[in-house]
């Protein structure tokens, strides 16, 4: 096969025009290429001078490996995503020749943008280096040795920048890891991303120690999230905050979250993502104090106990009591407040006990006596550590006050995932025969006031830790009576901001009453810097009343 010429590439007015440009005798040619045909040519220029093109052509890979044209069909939608922040992390390490003899390893939970961030990175290689280029998708049946015996035969080819997904369900892969880095990291730029990013985290304090660079995508701001999906709503964020698609699908779709999609991902995501890098690291010496947990079944309803607690708080008596609904004693407080009896009795005759009964149903939760492995510290401090290293759970400040006792709390950051947790407690509950006899008037109201105070307290917890991850000295304080959603520090100018967070449109004094309180903002001075802005973020306009600065809380965080 003999191919000969160039592809030039020509722009107009924001469009590309490729153009195959070759001689025959002492004429030039110019053919013009549809994009596909342009793709697929590159390949077959850069290969076409090998002797051996159609033998390496109809070579048989143990694995499923992708390359020349149908690597095109591959990311030709995700091309036009808009990029993750980290995105420019990828495209340094692929064109950055002093990074040879370490791979990338994109480290996240499902559904967090691994594969759209690969698919865009084949997409960003020039016309000569995507005919380089190989997508290489991992399944359960392929082996280590497999893998290694294609990247052989891709690397002794000219093959210099390798994707590899999926790479986790190979079960010796943390083991034989360092082989990647060592020896094809060395021949070709190799890209790694797997389901169990769990597994991918060990493999960097085991075989790639020193030998990987990691890209986190489970995390991701509002800021980022706006700016990626153009989804300028905290409300949207909320709700699908966390994940970058549902199901597989774009979340472009808008599709809602349903309870049993939820408690599939937090099984095959997170419970599962642990058990199966346990399982494999090491011959399952980790497991540690979470073994009896992962024979009897249980592992999974630990983990969306610890993910429903509204405190986000990893102690023995969350797991242990006899399971109560946070959110729905919040609800029974709300109507309480209801100037109409009507509303204030609206949800005396709801059996409660069967509400709360469906709802652990529902969340795969079970009680203390029908466990029959005892979670104790030992059991939650594993827990933890591995839902930190899955960049699940952080830590805020919280400042107790006169003793300024500083509370390490949890925060649950994938905020879709915990608003769907408390949106199931409201599709259960607005079952409930009692509830349905309801005036629609009082069912609207309730429902409003639940999904009102749900998202309040998950803002107030999001603007904290976005604040705190911005570089900011951030925490809240709270007084024996009262307290102030967000302190921040500028150490540098000496200044202390506070702010209180409200889920609302609407201005009302007492909003600000705690940021008028002479005794506590003494009690703030005296302990921190002058007090230079006082300010409330909630969901309407920016303005000023008075010496309350009322900011939008959208434009707060995209500003962080």
């Amino acid at each position: 096969m003999d191919i000969k010429g160039s592809i030039v590439i020509k722009k107009n007015y924001g469009k590309m025009y490729y153009v195959h440009q070759y001689r025959e005798g002492s004429k030039v040619v110019n053919r013009s290429l549809s994009e596909n045909k342009a793709y697929e040519l590159a390949f077959q220029l850069e290969y076409s001078k090998h002797d051996n093109y159609e033998e390496f052509k109809n070579h048989q890979f143990e694995t499923d490996v992708q390359f020349g044209m149908n690597l095109f069909y591959l990311f030709e939608k995700s091309r036009n995503y808009n990029k993750r922040y980290c995105f420019k992390t990828i495209q340094s390490f692929l064109y950055d020749e002093n990074v040879y003899g370490k791979v990338l390893a994109l480290y996240g939970l499902r559904r967090t943008g691994k594969t759209t961030l690969i698919f865009q990175s084949l997409a960003s290689l020039s016309l000569t280096d995507y005919a380089k280029a190989a997508y290489i998708k991992i399944s359960p049946k392929d082996t280590f040795r497999s893998l290694t015996n294609d990247l052989s035969y891709l690397t002794e080819h000219g093959f210099q920048y390798i994707f590899i997904d999926e790479v986790t369900l190979i079960k010796d892969f943390i083991s034989l890891s360092s082989t990647l880095s060592d020896i094809y990291g060395l021949r070709a730029k190799i890209i790694l991303s797997g389901t169990d990013s769990l597994g991918l985290m060990m493999s960097k304090y085991d075989e790639l120690f020193d030998r990987v660079i990691f890209i986190h995508t489970t995390y991701i701001s509002f800021k980022e999230f706006s700016e990626v999906l153009n989804k300028n709503s905290i409300d949207e964020y909320i709700e699908y905050g966390g994940l970058m698609s549902i199901e597989s699908k774009p979340y472009q779709q808008n599709q809602i979250f349903s309870i049993e999609s939820v408690n599939e991902y937090v099984d095959s995501a997170i419970a599962h993502n642990i058990e199966h890098s346990l399982k494999y690291y090491q011959d399952g010496d980790h497991f540690g104090a979470l073994y009896p947990l992962y024979e009897k079944h249980e592992l999974t309803n630990v983990i969306n106990r610890l993910i429903e607690d509204s405190n986000h708080r990893f102690a023995i008596s969350v797991i242990e009591q006899s399971f109560k609904s946070h959110d729905y004693g919040s609800l029974k407080n709300l109507v309480l407040k209801h100037p109409d009896p009507q509303y204030q009795s609206s949800l005396d005759e709801v059996d409660e006990k069967k509400v709360i009964s469906l709802l652990m149903n529902e969340l795969s939760i079970i009680n203390k006596e029908k466990q029959s492995q005892k979670v104790d510290e030992h059991v939650l401090s594993e827990i933890d550590s591995y839902l930190d290293l899955l960049d699940l759970c952080k830590e805020i400040d919280v400042v107790r006050i006169p003793s300024f006792y500083v509370e390490k709390r949890k925060l649950f950051i994938q905020p879709g995932l915990r608003y769907s947790q408390a949106k199931s407690l409201l599709e259960i509950l607005f079952k409930q025969p009692k509830v349905l006899e309801l005036p629609i008037k009082i069912r609207i109201f309730l429902k409003e006031k639940l999904i009102s105070d749900i998202k309040g307290r998950m803002l107030e917890e999001i603007v904290v830790y976005q604040t705190l991850q911005s570089g900011i000295d951030a925490f809240k304080v709270m007084f024996p009576i009262g307290e102030i959603d967000l302190v921040s520090l500028d150490n540098q100018k000496q200044e202390t901001s506070l702010y209180e967070v409200k889920y609302s449109t609407e201005t009302h004094p007492r909003q600000s009453v705690f940021l008028h309180d002479e005794e506590k903002l003494s009690i703030l001075e005296r302990a921190y810097y002058p007090i230079v802005k006082k300010a409330i973020l909630y969901r309407g306009e920016s303005k000023r009343i008075d010496d309350i600065d009322y900011i939008n809380v959208e434009e707060y965080l995209k500003s962080l």
